[in-house]
């Protein structure tokens, strides 16, 4: 009985949220994989993806010329945006 309520509940903010899409001016999201999937909720072409900027000032500390191993870690789903073989290419210290 508690998953119809869920259900129910689920529905009713689902009508809300694309109700108060026609009342926006301007959609901005922060990924292809949203910008799809709002697109596809709210039968809308209009709508700006943002990438989010990222602070590399710490990175610039970092010494370049370290005999220590090197590792790098890239957490994040597979999009082609996110450019994954290049990811790997530039691992390549050697």
């Amino acid at each position: 009985m508690a998953n119809i309520y869920f259900f129910i509940a689920y529905d009713v903010i689902f009508i809300l949220i694309s109700l108060s899409y026609r009342s926006c001016d301007v959609v901005m999201v922060n990924s292809s994989w949203t910008r799809g999937h709002v697109a596809d909720i709210w039968k809308s072409t209009d709508i700006h993806t943002v990438y989010p900027p990222c602070d590399v000032t710490e990175f610039t500390k970092l010494p370049l010329n370290s005999n220590k191993h090197k590792h790098i870690i890239s957490v994040g789903q597979f999009r082609p945006e996110k450019d994954h073989q290049l990811q790997v290419k530039l691992s390549d210290f050697t």
